[in-house]
C-alpha cells in the first residue's frame, strides 16, 4: 500500500526529497514462519504494483533513467523464480553438456558486485562499525536465497491475479516461542528440503563436470538446508516452551492427586 501510494503521487505530480541521514530502523521477526510470511506479502504487493503501474510509468514524464530505476524498483521480487529456474536448470546443462555452448559469462558476473557494494555504502554512512556489520552479509546472501521458494509463489500469485489476502506480520513484545501468534509453519518446509537435496545433487554434477561451480551450487544447497534447519528449530523450540509451560499445571493436579490420597489413606 505504502508503494502504491508513492508512485501514484510521483505520477500525480508530487516530488520526494531523499534525506540520507535520516535512519528509520525496521523489526526483523525473529520466528523464520513470520519473517517467511512478511517476504511473502510485501512479494506480492510489490509485484501487484509492477503489474499496475509499469506501464503508467513508462507513459509519465519522467527520464530514461527515472524509468529504468522505477522498474528495477518495482520488479524487485522477479530474481526469486529466477533464482529457482537457474537451481533446476544448472544441473542439467551440466550433464548435457550445454555451458559450453554459451559465451563467457564473465561480464555479467560483474553485476553480483552491486548488491554487497550498495549494502557497503550504506552500512558506511550509518555505521562506524560498518565493516563487523558487513561480515553478516554471507548470511543475508544465504536467507535471501532460502526462501526463495516462498517469494516466487508470491511473484505468480500476484501475477495471476490481482486480489490476496493480507497477512499481517506477528510482533511479539516477549518470547515469541509461547506466544498466541507465534505461527506454525505450512508445507513448504517439505519443498524446501527437496531443493536442497536437488542441490547437492548439482553439487555433485558439478564436481564431475565443472568444479568451478560447486561453490555456486553449494549456496543453494546451503540456503535451502539452512531455511529447513531453522524451521525445525523453531518448531522444536515452540514444544519446548509449550511443554514447560504446562508443567505447573501438572504439577498442581498432582499435587491435589497426592493430598486425596493421603486423607484417603
Amino acid at each position: 500500500e505504502d508503494l502504491d501510494l508513492s508512485y501514484r503521487a510521483q505520477l500525480a505530480g508530487w516530488r520526494f526529497l531523499y534525506l540520507p541521514d535520516v535512519v528509520v530502523p525496521g523489526e526483523v521477526p525473529p520466528q523464520l514462519a513470520a519473517y517467511k510470511q512478511q517476504q511473502a506479502r510485501w512479494g506480492q504487493g510489490s509485484t501487484q504494483c509492477l503489474r499496475k503501474l509499469i506501464v503508467p510509468v513508462w507513459r509519465g514524464d519522467f527520464t530514461l533513467a527515472q524509468r529504468i530505476m522505477a522498474t528495477l524498483h518495482l520488479s524487485q521480487y522477479l530474481p526469486a523464480p529466477m533464482l529457482l529456474l537457474l537451481l533446476l536448470l544448472t544441473p542439467i546443462l551440466l550433464i548435457s553438456g550445454g555451458f559450453e555452448r554459451f559465451p563467457s559469462l564473465a561480464p555479467l558476473g560483474v553485476s553480483g558486485v552491486g548488491p554487497p557494494l550498495m549494502y557497503a555504502i550504506a552500512q558506511a554512512k550509518l555505521y562506524p562499525d560498518w565493516k563487523r556489520r558487513m561480515l553478516v552479509f554471507p548470511l543475508v546472501t544465504i536467507l535471501g536465497t532460502g526462501i526463495a521458494w516462498n517469494n516466487t509463489r508470491a511473484v505468480l500469485a500476484a501475477l495471476r491475479s490481482n486480489s490476496g489476502e493480507f497477512k499481517r506480520t506477528p510482533k511479539f513484545s516477549r518470547r515469541w516461542q509461547s506466544s498466541r501468534y507465534a505461527m506454525r509453519g505450512d508445507a513448504s518446509l517439505w519443498i524446501e528440503a527437496g531443493f536442497a537435496l536437488y542441490a547437492l545433487w548439482g553439487m555433485l554434477m558439478a564436481a564431475r563436470h565443472a568444479p568451478l561451480l560447486i561453490p555456486y551450487m553449494g549456496t543453494f544447497f546451503a540456503a535451502f538446508a539452512g531455511i529447513v534447519v531453522w524451521q525445525v528449530a523453531d518448531r522444536w523450540q515452540m514444544r519446548r516452551y509449550a511443554l514447560r509451560d504446562m508443567r505447573p499445571k501438572h504439577y498442581g493436579i498432582m499435587k491435589l492427586l497426592l493430598g486425596a490420597l493421603k486423607r484417603v489413606m
